[in-house]
């Protein structure tokens, strides 16, 4: 497995790149003169580099979170090695033990996602209005439907932790018959 700076490492170089690129091509396309351009250079390298590093870095929390997710569930069920056990005994089936640990951590998930949005949400909205003055971080926000896009993200959330479980519980399973 990877460390995980050489994805980021190779994320930014390639973001880099995109924005040299971008910004290249849009002198080039005005002719030299960049006057002629609905934005500056910059902002279309600006753009390439936004386009790059948004999914990648989606990406990699989302595969983050499954590796941790992953793990959590191989403890929980090596942790519960007994109780499983005693289950098959009774006659439980390896499906039905699955559900369990998948519901769980699906819910969990699902939980702690919808906090972590919620309260993200709550300081956006919080936030200072834009002004005359300026100043840092001012006029940040969602508008108008752009505060449902956040709405995704404990579903996503919970999806990642419903394969990852799934995957691990049967994997783990099958290595304890």
């Amino acid at each position: 497995m990877l460390p995980l700076s050489v994805p980021l490492l190779t994320v930014a170089a390639l973001a880099t790149l995109g924005y040299l690129l971008a910004a290249r091509r849009a002198i080039a396309v005005s002719g030299g003169d960049s006057r002629t351009l609905a934005a500056l250079p910059a902002q279309y390298g600006l753009n390439a580099l936004l386009t790059i590093v948004i999914p990648a870095l989606a990406v990699l929390i989302g595969g983050a979170m499954a590796g941790m997710i992953t793990l959590a569930a191989n403890a929980a069920l090596a942790a519960n090695a007994q109780v499983i056990e005693v289950l098959r005994l009774v006659g439980a089936q390896d499906g039905y033990i699955a559900h369990a640990f998948v519901r769980r951590f699906t819910l969990r998930a699902l939980i702690g996602c919808g906090v972590g949005v919620a309260l993200g949400m709550i300081g956006v909205w919080l936030m200072p209005t834009a002004s005359d003055d300026g100043g840092f971080l001012t006029g940040l926000g969602f508008v108008s439907w752009g505060w449902l896009m956040p709405l995704a993200i404990p579903v996503l959330g919970a999806l990642v932790a419903f394969i990852a479980t799934s995957r691990a519980a049967n994997k783990r399973l099958g290595d304890l018959t």
